[in-house]
């Protein structure tokens, strides 16, 4: 059985969150990767929309707000959210291993201290994964399965979304968003 951790990661406030990305994606990634080898897990990161805006953001946020469907700023006060699946808990404990009790632990924590808010990172294990469309799942495997193996998941330009009318209790769906 797979063993998934689902880390919530807030980038410095010194950086912006395209120098947050770009240092995650093409520093750190491969740092990771060069360190653990093959006990790398699949490592599916989501970004938050964030759009510039100064003044409307939360208290790390200030001058890039969310864009947000729903809560306030403070409940996502947060830059992206990393999914690690391993094949199982032990090679999570391997993979924990190597970059906690080893020498490399140092070096990650270095790197860490560019671009991330150490003191905010959230970690939590997940169970297994209930596909809500199950004529989709066949999709949803294929397209992580092609993450696994190096492919890059883009999220979409327009993507459909409940949308409630004035006075109905019925929900349409609108595909078209000005992002």
């Amino acid at each position: 059985m797979t063993y998934t951790i689902i880390l919530f990661v807030t980038r410095k406030p010194t950086i912006t969150p395209d120098e947050f990305k770009d240092h995650w994606e093409n520093k750190h990634i491969p740092l990771l990767q060069s360190i653990t080898g093959s006990l790398f897990p699949i490592h599916v990161r989501q970004y938050l929309i964030r759009i510039d805006r100064k003044g409307f953001g939360g208290p790390a946020n200030r001058n890039h707000p969310l864009l947000l469907l729903r809560g306030t700023v403070d409940d996502f006060d947060y830059d992206a959210i990393a999914h690690l699946t391993f094949e199982s808990e032990k090679a999570f404990h391997q993979f924990y291993h190597v970059i906690y009790e080893t020498t490399a632990q140092a070096q990650l924590a270095a790197d860490e201290k560019r671009f991330l808010d150490t003191e905010k990172m959230k970690t939590v294990v997940v169970g297994n994964t209930a596909v809500s469309r199950p004529h989709l799942q066949a999709q949803f495997i294929k397209t992580f399965s092609n993450c696994q193996l190096g492919g890059d998941i883009k999220a979409p330009k327009a993507f459909d979304l409940p949308v409630l009318s004035s006075g109905s209790s019925t929900p349409t769906f609108k595909s078209e968003w000005d992002i």
